[in-house]
Order: C-alpha cells, then sequence, then structure tokens
C-alpha cells in the first residue's frame, strides 16, 4: 500500500485501478477497508473508524484521503463545500482540445438505476450545475487518433463528472466504455486514462499547507507524454 500521507487525523493513499472506494454492490475487497485492516493490524487494535471523504470512480487510479475521526470528516466536508481543497487530475482524451485552459460548465443528471449521468438542460428537473477546467499539456498523433494530455481542475463534485463533462464537450476519455462510443464497440476491456494526480490543501487542524502529486503508471496511453509527465 502506497501511503503518501498519515497523521492521527488523515490519512491518504494511493489508489489502485479496478479496486472500489469502499463497499458497493459487487461484494469485491474495497479500498476503505484495505485501509482500515491495514491500521488496525499495524496498530495492533480491533477494529479502527475510518471515513470515506472523497470517491474516486472504481477505474479510478491516485490519491484519496480518508478520515480517521468524524470530527475530521466534517472538516474535510467543509473543505470540499468551501472549495478550498484543491483537487487536479490528468487523463488523456480523444479529440481537438482547446490549447491553453479551458472552462466547462454544464448541467448534469443522472439516470435512474443507472450507473450514468448525461448533460442536459440546466431547466432539466434534478440537473445540478458541474464546472471544471483543463489545461492542455501536450497533442500528439497516434496513428489516425488525435490524443491529448489535459490537467483538469475540479471546481464542483458531480457523478462521474469529469468524464461526462469532457465526452459532452467531445474529448472523451481513453477506455472509458461508458461514455466514449470508440471503446463501447471494443470487446477488450480497456483500463480508462484518468488518474487523481494532486490533492492540496491547508490541514484544519494544523493549518499546515499540504500538497501531494502522484503521477499515473507507465502504461500506455500515458506513455505517450513521458517526457511531459516526467517533468510535472
Amino acid at each position: 500500500m502506497e501511503i503518501y500521507f498519515e497523521d492521527k487525523h488523515y490519512i491518504i493513499v494511493n489508489k489502485p485501478p479496478k479496486v472500489p472506494s469502499q463497499s458497493d454492490p459487487t461484494g469485491d475487497m474495497d479500498l476503505c477497508t484495505m485501509v482500515r485492516t491495514y491500521i488496525s493490524k499495524r496498530d495492533h487494535v480491533k477494529k479502527r473508524p475510518l471515513y470515506v471523504v472523497h470517491r474516486l470512480d472504481r477505474p479510478v487510479g491516485g490519491l484519496i484521503t480518508f478520515a480517521k475521526t468524524q470530527k475530521a470528516a466534517d472538516l474535510f466536508s467543509q473543505m470540499i463545500k468551501e472549495r478550498s481543497l484543491k483537487k487536479t487530475y490528468l487523463c488523456v482524451a480523444y479529440g481537438q482540445a482547446k490549447e491553453g485552459t479551458t472552462q466547462l460548465t454544464h448541467y448534469l443528471k443522472k439516470k435512474s438505476g443507472q450507473n450514468v449521468s448525461i448533460a442536459v438542460h440546466k431547466n432539466n428537473e434534478g440537473a445540478k450545475e458541474a464546472r471544471l477546467s483543463y489545461t492542455s499539456l501536450e497533442s500528439i498523433k497516434v496513428k489516425r487518433d488525435q490524443l491529448n494530455l489535459l490537467k483538469v481542475h475540479l471546481e464542483t463534485g458531480r457523478h462521474h463528472q469529469i468524464r461526462v463533462q469532457l465526452s459532452a464537450a467531445e474529448l472523451p476519455l481513453w477506455g472509458d466504455a461508458k461514455y466514449h462510443p470508440q471503446a463501447k464497440r471494443k470487446r477488450n476491456w480497456t483500463q480508462i486514462a484518468l488518474w487523481s494526480f494532486e490533492l492540496s490543501f491547508i490541514h484544519p487542524f494544523t493549518k499546515e499547507k499540504i500538497s501531494l502529486q502522484s503521477k499515473p503508471p507507465a502504461i500506455e496511453p500515458w506513455t505517450q507524454f513521458e517526457s511531459i509527465l516526467m517533468a510535472l
């Protein structure tokens, strides 16, 4: 287990792709249980409380935080609500990304009974505003495809937000079978190219500035942008 930060209030670890952030109907081992078990064995206690304060989609890897107390969880949730927590992601997207930094605003709605969200008109019942910005770090041609390495900053936290908004902007993510028509047609499973790259916040107890980075693994399609990723 890769631990990036730990104190008596929080533990921040690197989530492997394909592992649920918390227990879900599949019954597969989830990261919250793995971290709780690790802490309990290490500290020789029967059971440690652990609180999920933000989640990553199952196919997504990278930095994720768990709180060790209810108060720590409440204060972390308050940071998210006040937008003082900076969450930055890296992704590889198809299409023609604009140069520089681009702001995207959509209204998203989760489809009833399905684990997908869609972009809808703002007056649609149940629609929630979603905002993010992306910066194009590099754009390359691979065979017939245009691939873009994007750095994404979330301003809101909606279900599948990055995946839905970029797909709506004609920048679907590599390997995203839910929101990329080309990936849906593939018979073989492909890992989605979305990574929780950076967490930055002022620790609510110590007032220390915490700034952590986790880079994606050296596999396709990240290796197409190896020089840029090394320089981050």
